[in-house]
């Protein structure tokens, strides 16, 4: 194979990837969120059981348990 044959075939291959990942982004993109994956608010509930320090919706949590902890 020559030169010109091989960078002509490794260009089209890059195009090709390119224009596959363009398209399949904007599939991505317009794509709706199923049900239940909408952006819920923080509930006790939802943090009730969780023990993972740093998580920044543990405050919810970590006042009910400093209200059990002064009764």
């Amino acid at each position: 194979m020559s030169k010109e044959v091989a960078i002509a075939l490794a260009i089209t291959i890059m195009v090709a990837l390119a224009i596959i990942f363009f398209v399949s982004f904007i599939l991505y993109r317009r794509t709706p969120a199923p049900k239940g994956c909408e952006k819920l608010t923080p509930t006790e509930e939802m943090c009730g059981s969780c023990k993972k320090a740093g998580c920044p919706i543990r405050w919810n949590a970590s006042e009910s348990e400093d209200k059990e902890k002064e009764q």
